[in-house]
């Protein structure tokens, strides 16, 4: 008995193991291929956001997209409200190597940052605690929805 339960213990950790590796594999190659191109749904991502520290390198994502020519490019954040981390995050957002927006993270939740692309391009959106911060954020969390898309234009 103690030999079947040995080969089934073996079997899961395999398995976990060979999901780890499928789901590493997807992030890695998620910057190879755009994650929107023209024409697509918006792409929405939720992350949470806790242990953070002031000054930190935080958290950053970087991403690839298609747009056709006279495409614009949007990101609408919602979540962490009054009483969360959310109120302590500062967010930069940079689209085809250009600043968007830099500034405090309810600034930018109450319309869509956007610009105007065309062709292949990068984006990246990073979320920080600044060194300013002090005991007030200690101990608190959020999280944070993201809405990527890319709207009007054509192809060619």
């Amino acid at each position: 008995m103690k030999q079947k339960s040995l080969i089934i213990f073996i079997i899961a950790i395999a398995l976990i193991l060979a999901g780890t590796g499928v789901g590493t594999a997807y992030v890695l190659t998620q910057r190879d291929e755009p994650l929107i191109t023209q024409g697509d749904d918006p792409y929405v991502e939720t992350v949470t956001f806790d242990n953070m520290v002031p000054g930190g390198d935080g958290y950053v994502t970087e991403y690839t997209a298609d747009g056709g020519v006279g495409s614009v490019f949007s990101a609408r954040f919602s979540g962490g409200g009054e009483g969360t981390l959310g109120e302590y995050l500062t967010v930069e957002v940079i689209v085809a190597g250009e600043t968007v927006y830099s500034g405090e993270y309810a600034g930018c939740t109450s319309e869509a940052i956007t610009k105007e692309v065309s062709g292949e391009f990068t984006f990246s959106v990073a979320f920080r605690l600044a060194e300013t911060v002090g005991d007030e954020a200690q101990g608190l969390s959020c999280d944070i929805t993201t809405e990527y898309a890319l709207e009007g234009g054509s192809q060619g």
